[in-house]
Order: C-alpha cells, then sequence, then structure tokens
C-alpha cells in the first residue's frame, strides 16, 4: 500500500539547462572581447630628434597575442637614416614576435649619416607586420633630422677659435668685438657686419657645446694674410693711408 506526502517532485533539467546557457553566452562573451582586441605595433618613442651623424635607439612590442611567429619589417623612406634590428650580427631589418614573447619589447638603432647638404631633414621609419595575424599591419615612427653643416661664411677655416682677419676692414672691425668671441652689441652689428659679410654662426667658431670644447666658440683673432697698409699706393705707410 502506497502513502503519498502530498508534495510533487521538482525536475531540476530546466533549472541546469539555464547554469549552462548562461556558462555558454559568458564564454562567447568573453572570446568576442578577446577578438575585440586590435593587432597593433607600438613603438616606445612615438618620434625621434637626431643630430646628423648620430644614433638613437627605441624599442617595438605587439598590442596583442599573435596566432603564430610575426615578422615586423622597418623600412625608412630617407637613404641618410638606416636601421638595425640587431647590432650583434650586422645590419638586420626585421624583428620576429612569438605567441610566447610578443609583450617583450625589442630595440631597433635608428642612425644618421653625414650629408653634404645643409638643411634638416625628416625621415618616416614604416613597421609593417607579417603572418600571426598581423599581416599589413603597420606603425610609423617619424625622424627629424637636425643638419651640422653651417650656412654662411665661416671665419675660422681652421677650427682653432680665432676669427681670421683677411682684409684691411676686417682688422679695424676688431674695435667693435675687442675679446674676439663674435658676439656684436647690436649697435655696431652692421658695421662689424660690413666687414665680416655672410658670417656663418658664431663666425664658424666650433660649437662650445661640443664634448671637450671650452665654452666660449670664438676666442680672439688671427691674421689669415699679409696686409697692406699702403692704401694710397705711394710705396710708403703713413697717415695719409
Amino acid at each position: 500500500m502506497r502513502y503519498s506526502t502530498g508534495r510533487r517532485r521538482r525536475d531540476s533539467a530546466p533549472l541546469l539547462r539555464t547554469w549552462q546557457r548562461a556558462a555558454l553566452l559568458a564564454g562567447l562573451l568573453l572570446a568576442a572581447g578577446a577578438q575585440a582586441q586590435t593587432a597593433a605595433i607600438n613603438t616606445n618613442p612615438t618620434a625621434l630628434d637626431l643630430n646628423e651623424g648620430a644614433s638613437a635607439t627605441y624599442t617595438v612590442v605587439l598590442a596583442t597575442q599573435p596566432s603564430a611567429d610575426v615578422t615586423v619589417t622597418v623600412t625608412s623612406n630617407n637613404t641618410d637614416v638606416t636601421v638595425d634590428t640587431d647590432a650583434a650580427s650586422g645590419v638586420q631589418t626585421t624583428l620576429t614576435f612569438r605567441p610566447g614573447n610578443w609583450d617583450t619589447a625589442q630595440t631597433v638603432t635608428a642612425s644618421v649619416a653625414e650629408d653634404v647638404g645643409s638643411a634638416d631633414e625628416t625621415a618616416t621609419l614604416t613597421h609593417t607586420g607579417a603572418a600571426g595575424g598581423y599581416a599589413g599591419v603597420t606603425r610609423t615612427l617619424s625622424v627629424t633630422v637636425q643638419d651640422d653643416e653651417q650656412t654662411g661664411t665661416d671665419y675660422d677655416t681652421d677650427e682653432d677659435r680665432l676669427i681670421e682677419i683677411s682684409s684691411l676692414a676686417q682688422l679695424n672691425a676688431i674695435r667693435y668685438d675687442l675679446n674676439g668671441d663674435g658676439a656684436v652689441a647690436a649697435g655696431d652689428a652692421t658695421n662689424y657686419g660690413n666687414a665680416f659679410t655672410n658670417a656663418a654662426t658664431g663666425m664658424g667658431c666650433p660649437d662650445g657645446s661640443d664634448a671637450g670644447d671650452v665654452p666660449d666658440a670664438c676666442l680672439g683673432y688671427e691674421l689669415a694674410q699679409d696686409l697692406n697698409f699702403d692704401t694710397d699706393g705711394d710705396g710708403d705707410v703713413d697717415g695719409d693711408d
């Protein structure tokens, strides 16, 4: 003989299916979030400012984990600005990032060659990815090059920090800059400039900021050639000259 308690047995299957659907939905959302992360190549810094003849380093790293090995090729649009991704094994222009080290920054050296021009230059370094979900992904880094050639006339051609005197007018103009540092008061600039025409910055003396150089650029004067004080050509140097 069976007795009933009058309580109905609840089926747990619908509740289980609800939890399964919630877990599945959460998994899909997580996967979608991972896929939403954009593949990108990052550099640090994002720009370089170099003097002509100098070098500097920067780093490259991936923004997301790749699905396979990624090769990043670095190119320059200026032949005076070159790159090397592995100084230990000769000049290289590629980097390899693997799924296990994608977030480890790698170093690139940018170098600027000397040229004969006197104008500042710019260059764009382009980093292009290949494979591993990075095919066609690029990042550019701008390089500004400060030229080291002087414009104007160099009045210190032997770079001994002495302004070279080649005429009587220049000898006379010493009065406007007695200490020979090339810095002339504003009121005397015209008279001095008439004798030393189109003078280069600092009269052409070496830059005092160079390593090992003394603070002042020009330090005095020197005769660069013999001067003829017989200005009237009478064979005598007298009051008429």
